[in-house]
């Protein structure tokens, strides 16, 4: 019998929004296609172990299924339709209030070799669950999570609040949401999605790393540090906020599939423009309660300060900032930035279905009018902006990841 479970806040908030669909689609380059038999009996084994791959969603609940079949289609197409058809996958929304609301898309290229889409709605997955599912893919044996994602919905309506004292006095005084602080044009036309990179040479990661090490944070905190003190000398501001996603994860649901991501929102109170480890400081004294207390849902935040953004309504500008690499990682224990369990990074390459998977990346349209700004840390520090060239001069980008690069190389 189909069992219902509460919604979660993010399910909420998703579902009141309306519009576009909100999908995540995991893209994997094969040598050869996998037989269509095989792939439809390893999903389905996938479906039975995880019940959020069972599941239809509406607004009194999540409704989880006893058994779901899965959506697969192989067909063959050209090198030069493949990106196309691999976007449509990010656009094309599913029936929500019939399951399942994922899909898998096999494409056969000339050359005999694949490209294999898993498509979901975020109603029931998220950018972590992509690294679960290839896991269990990859081991086809694997028990079943003990935890559900049923328990974690009810889990937010009776601890997730305790955290609120935390985010209440983080951003007492001053509000929530703070605009980019760059010139921002309404644009008159379609969105002109832009990316710039600056990559830092070996010299300057280097440095970077040994300033991360000396201080016992890792190089994430070091990266965050100098884009708040970027944004400080850009703007004339010292108090300022920039958005931080988290997997939003309790340690007991690492290993289930679901829509727990989260976003944070960091506030330095204290920002010194143009230096990154004179910022470190006043950072480093609020990330550990930005990491304990993530999986308060950024909507409670909002509700509780009083500035809850309306259903359908845009969100206001933000700078996020996103990091990946491992230069300089945590060194000791009792650093102040030790980050919550992880579910761990997919490998590069994974042995699953018979054959071995590669994760590729597809291009996407900019989605938000904000500033996506992130950072990887691994032979070199790589520092990148995604943004709406509609909206943003490329210029004014290209100064303020020139000044977060001055920022880290005067460490």
């Amino acid at each position: 019998m189909p069992e219902t479970w509460p919604l979660s806040v993010q399910q909420r908030s998703l579902l009141a929004r309306g519009g576009a669909p909100f999908n995540s689609v995991a893209t994997y380059a094969a040598p050869a296609p996998v037989p269509d038999d095989v792939l439809r009996g390893a999903l389905r084994r996938l479906a039975d172990r995880h019940p959020m791959l069972r599941a239809s969603v509406g607004d009194s609940g999540t409704t989880v299924h006893d058994r779901v079949e899965p959506d697969v289609v192989t067909a063959r197409a050209s090198a030069a339709q493949a990106p196309d058809l691999l976007r449509a996958e990010w656009a094309t929304g599913f029936a929500r209030d019939r399951a399942p609301l994922w899909r898998a898309r096999q494409y056969v290229i000339e050359d005999d070799t694949a490209l294999l889409a898993l498509a979901y709605d975020h109603l029931v997955f998220d950018a972590l669950s992509r690294s679960i599912v290839l896991k269990y893919l990859a081991r086809d044996d694997a028990p079943a999570p003990a935890a559900t994602y049923g328990e974690f919905a009810l889990w937010q309506e009776r601890e997730a609040p305790e955290g609120l004292a935390f985010w209440r006095a983080l951003h007492d005084g001053v509000p929530v949401r703070r605009a980019v602080p760059l010139p921002f044009t309404s644009p008159g036309g379609d969105p002109r999605p832009s990316t710039l990179v600056h990559r830092l040479d070996a010299e300057a990661t280097s440095r970077v790393a040994a300033a991360a090490r000396e201080r016992g944070v890792s190089a994430v905190l070091l990266l965050l540090a100098g884009l708040f003190a970027a944004l400080a000398e850009v703007s004339g501001e010292t108090d300022l906020t920039v958005r931080v996603p988290v997997h939003g994860r309790p340690a007991r649901f690492l290993r289930v599939v679901g829509w727990f991501a989260n976003d944070t929102l960091c506030r330095v109170a204290r920002c010194h423009p143009g230096d990154a480890l004179a910022t470190l400081p006043a950072l480093a004294e609020v990330w550990p309660g930005l990491q304990r207390h993530q999986a308060v849902p950024i909507e409670v935040v909002e509700r509780s300060a009083g500035v809850p953004v309306p259903p359908g309504a845009e969100r206001p500008r933000l700078v996020t900032f996103n990091a990946t690499g491992d230069v300089g990682t945590v060194v000791t224990r009792s650093s102040p930035d030790r980050p919550a369990p992880s579910a761990g990074a997919a490998p590069a390459v994974v042995a699953a279905l018979g054959t071995s998977l590669r994760p590729v990346t597809v291009p996407r349209d900019v989605a938000e009018s904000g500033l996506q700004l992130s950072a990887s840390a691994n032979a070199f520090v790589v520092l990148q902006c995604s943004f709406d060239a509609a909206r943003f001069a490329p210029g004014d980008v290209t100064a303020l990841l020139a000044e977060w690069a001055r920022c880290l190389t005067r460490c």
